[in-house]
């Protein structure tokens, strides 16, 4: 991974369509999955760009920034992070999703309260 950095930041570069500083799931698709080392791909478990994204995409926001894909790159690959631990943060990140949700709807329940309340 760490030889296929300059050619990744390259690429990030060239799909960056928008000149915004970000990539979209769809954008990191079209990168090569040719770029990360096979070896490290078998370790990470990936078959495809999307698979990588998901994974590389801890926060959930459907982007990645350059500095997110370096960094991200770094932590899983090269520092050797195993298995468990990328599990572990997919699976943070769904209870953060479904407890985003579920306050989301306490608050709605809670306006709706109010409002009947208010009539």
């Amino acid at each position: 991974a760490k030889d296929a950095l300059p050619e990744l930041l390259a690429a990030f570069q060239r799909l960056n369509l928008g000149s915004n500083g970000r990539l979209t799931e769809e954008e990191f698709a079209r990168l090569p999955i040719e770029m990360i080392p096979v070896k490290d791909l078998k370790k990470l478990s990936m078959t495809d760009m999307t698979q990588l994204f998901q994974l590389l995409d801890v926060d959930g926001r459907g982007i990645l920034t350059q500095s997110e894909l370096v960094d991200s790159l770094l932590y899983f690959v090269v520092l050797d992070v195993p298995m468990w631990s990328l599990k572990s943060l997919r699976f943070l990140r769904m209870i953060n999703d479904r407890v985003a949700k579920i306050e989301g709807d306490v608050d709605r329940i809670h306006q709706s309260a109010f409002d009947a309340t208010m009539m």
